[in-house]
């Protein structure tokens, strides 16, 4: 139901009760259009209010989706994390893929085995992530990329350490990422070890939704 607009009277000018129920009543009830705690009016057209329902999380914002601006809720704060619970051996000189052990817990499981997290929901997005790996000794340096659908986002280079062991850390970038698309992360100069933990401390891929 939409707002009937009120018209302005003069001095003198009879009230009736249909004008009451019309221009006041049946006003307030249209514009009364929540039925829980949380709700919110919008306006879908001129002088239509219409209902947004409160979320049913307590992470959400209001965005707008793809009718013509109308606002709807979001979850926002989705993260996923997946990681290697221990030691993945056969990495080389040549470009290779981390295969995933362990979804990180309190978070959403996106993990598509063996090698790809794979993004439920479109957005905006943090990406990052570590690999803790051997390198070469005749190698100067280690190198990894962090990939969207076989296409690099993100590159790190680490310097060969003492013992050979590096820490590659891929800087966190914000990137839209469409439901559907994967990441996957490749360790290049290897000597052949990207190693694991009980936790997400050591080789690990991160991404977190931001809008």
């Amino acid at each position: 139901m939409a707002i009937t607009p009120v018209p302005a009277v003069v001095t003198g000018q009879t009230y009736l009760a249909a004008d009451y129920n019309t221009y006041v009543k049946d006003n307030i009830n249209t514009l009364n259009v929540g039925t829980a705690a949380g709700d919110l009016v919008y306006w879908s057209a001129v002088n239509s209010p219409a209902r947004l329902a409160a979320p049913s999380t307590s992470t959400a914002q209001i965005l707008t989706n793809s009718s013509a601006g109308t606002p709807a809720y979001a979850p926002i704060g989705w993260r996923a994390i997946v990681y290697r619970s221990t030691d993945q051996t056969g990495f080389s000189s040549s470009s290779t893929q981390v295969t995933w052990t362990t979804v990180a817990g309190n978070y959403i499981s996106w993990w598509d085995g063996p090698t790809r997290m794979t993004v439920g929901v479109t957005g905006v997005y943090l990406v990052s992530g570590s690999a803790e790996v051997s390198g070469y000794s005749s190698l100067s340096f280690i190198t990894g990329n962090i990939t969207r659908d076989g296409a690099t986002v993100i590159e790190a280079r680490a310097a060969t350490a003492d013992l050979y062991v590096s820490i590659l850390s891929f800087p966190a970038r914000a990137m839209t990422i469409t439901a559907g698309q994967y990441l996957e992360m490749f360790i290049e100069n290897s000597s052949g070890t990207v190693y694991g933990d009980a936790s997400p401390s050591k080789t690990w891929l991160q991404a977190v939704r931001i809008q």
